[in-house]
């Protein structure tokens, strides 16, 4: 029960990173345009 948990926790984080990495460039890019 204790590793099912474990296992659906480390597959939502992959999702959320994969999510992350593919919007990475977009927040790059308004922060510099911020910084400007």
């Amino acid at each position: 029960m204790l590793l099912e948990f474990i296992a659906a926790i480390t597959e939502k984080l992959n999702k959320l990173v994969t999510l992350h990495h593919l919007s990475k460039p977009q927040y790059h890019a308004i922060y510099i345009r911020k910084r400007k």
